[in-house]
C-alpha cells in the first residue's frame, strides 16, 4: 500500500477497534460512539437481525476470525424482495465465498479469481467464469476472433455497398440512442438489466433480448445475446480476457491500411487485385449498385470508425479503473482494478499504457479518414 493509505489506516485506527466478540455479526465496536455499528457498505435493520450489502458490493472472508474484506464489483448479486439496491448478507462470514462468489464459479478477493478448472468467460453479461475444457481449448481463441472479425468485415462491405453514412441525419439518432442503451446495460447490470430479466415473463425476457441485441449490434458487439458464454482459457485472468476486447479499436485501421493499398493496387491494375475485385464486380452489377466511389468507402469508414467508439472507450476505462478494498470496520487495504481485483494498482502500469492504445489509434483513424485524400 502507498504512504497515504498507511497513514490513512494509522490515524483511523486510532479511533475504531473491531471486536467480534461484543458486536452482532457484521457489526463493529467503534470507540469514539462507543456502539456497535454496522459494517463498511452495508445496511442494518434496526427491528430485525437482516443485513444487507449494497448490491454492486463484494464481501469475501478474511482468515478464520469473522473479519472480510469488501468493495465495488462487477457481479450481478440476486436482490432481495425489499430493496432491489441491497442483497442479504449471510448469517457468517465463513460462507461469504459461496453465497456471494459461488454464483458466478469464482472466488478470492472480491470474487476476482476463477474456481479450479473454470476461466474468465467471453460473451458473459454478469462476468461468470464458464468451465475450460482441455480438448478445444486451442480452438477456444480462434472461435472468439472469428466472431469478432468476420462479421466485422462483412458490416463494413455492406456500408461501403450500401453507401450507409450514419454520422449525420435521423440515423445518428438512434445509434447514439442504441449505443447509449448498450452502455448502459453494461456498466449497470446489476441495476437494470439483470434486475428486470429475473422479474419478468418468458415472453418480456425474450423482447428484452432482442432490444439489446440490436443495441450490442449498434457497437459492434454482435453475438453477446446469442452465443453462450465460454471459457478461452484456464490461465488468463479476467483482465486479459477483457483487453481482448480493445481488438475492435484496431481492427478498423488494418481495414483502412489494406483498403487504401488494394485501391492503388486496383487503380494501377494489378492482376491479382483485378481478379479478386472481380466477383464483387459482378454482384455489383447484378444489384445495379454502381458508383462505389473512394468517398463512398471513406464515408464507410468513418461510420465504421464511429460505431466502435462507445465499446472501446468503456474497454479502455475499465482497464484503469480502480476500487479501494475496505475491512469490516472500513479501513482501507488495497486498491485494486475494478474488473479484475487481482491486479493492484501497482501493478497496473502495462494495462494502463495499453488502455492508451486504442485512444491513440482513434485520433490517428480520425485523422487518416477525414484526410483521406492524402493517404490513398
Amino acid at each position: 500500500m502507498s504512504l497515504v493509505t498507511w497513514t490513512y489506516c494509522f490515524l483511523t485506527m486510532c479511533s475504531v477497534l473491531a471486536t467480534n466478540t461484543s458486536c452482532p455479526t457484521w457489526h463493529y465496536y467503534h470507540n469514539a460512539t462507543g456502539q456497535c455499528e454496522c459494517g463498511k457498505w452495508l445496511t442494518c435493520s434496526s427491528d430485525s437481525n437482516q443485513v444487507d450489502i449494497r448490491n454492486d458490493c463484494c464481501a469475501t472472508p478474511l482468515g478464520e476470525d469473522g473479519d472480510y474484506y469488501v468493495g465495488f464489483c462487477p457481479l450481478a448479486h440476486t436482490v432481495n424482495s425489499s430493496n432491489r439496491l441491497y442483497s442479504e448478507m449471510p448469517s457468517n462470514a465463513s460462507q461469504l465465498d459461496e453465497v456471494m462468489c459461488g454464483p458466478y464459479n469464482r472466488r478470492g478477493l472480491l470474487c476476482g479469481e476463477c474456481k479450479e478448472g473454470y476461466g474468465p468467460a467471453v460473451y458473459s453479461f454478469d462476468q461468470k467464469c464458464a468451465k475450460c475444457s482441455s480438448l478445444w481449448s486451442g480452438y477456444a481463441i480462434c472461435l472468439y476472433l472469428f466472431f469478432q472479425f468476420v462479421p466485422t468485415t462483412f458490416i463494413l462491405i455492406c456500408f461501403v455497398v450500401s453507401r450507409l453514412n450514419i454520422t449525420s441525419g435521423p440515423l445518428l439518432g438512434y445509434v447514439l440512442f442504441c449505443q447509449a442503451t448498450a452502455a448502459i446495460r453494461t456498466y449497470h447490470y446489476y441495476f437494470l438489466y439483470g434486475y428486470i430479466y429475473n422479474h419478468v415473463a418468458l415472453s418480456l425476457r425474450l423482447l428484452l433480448d432482442f432490444i439489446v441485441a440490436v443495441s450490442e449490434f449498434w457497437s459492434l458487439n454482435f453475438f453477446k445475446v446469442i452465443i453462450p458464454p465460454f471459457c478461452i482459457s484456464e490461465k488468463l485472468t479476467a483482465i486479459h480476457v477483457h483487453v481482448l476486447n480493445l481488438i475492435p479499436a484496431i481492427y478498423p485501421l488494418v481495414l483502412v491500411i489494406i483498403s487504401c493499398v488494394l485501391m492503388e493496387l486496383h487503380a494501377r491494375k494489378y492482376r491479382i487485385v483485378e481478379i479478386l475485385w472481380k466477383p464483387f464486380k459482378i454482384i455489383l452489377s447484378k444489384t445495379n449498385i454502381t458508383g462505389v466511389t473512394s468517398d463512398a468507402v471513406f464515408r464507410a469508414f468513418a461510420s465504421f470508425i464511429f460505431l466502435s467508439n462507445i465499446s472501446v472507450m468503456f474497454a479502455s476505462y475499465q482497464m484503469v479503473n480502480f476500487v479501494t478494498v475496505y475491512n469490516s470496520v472500513g479501513l482501507i487495504q488495497s486498491e485494486v482494478l475494478y474488473i479484475d481485483p487481482t491486479v493492484e494498482w501497482t501493478d497496473s502500469i502495462p494495462y494502463a499504457l495499453t488502455a492508451g492504445v486504442p485512444i491513440s489509434v482513434k485520433v490517428s483513424e480520425c485523422q487518416e479518414t477525414t484526410g483521406h485524400h492524402s493517404i490513398c
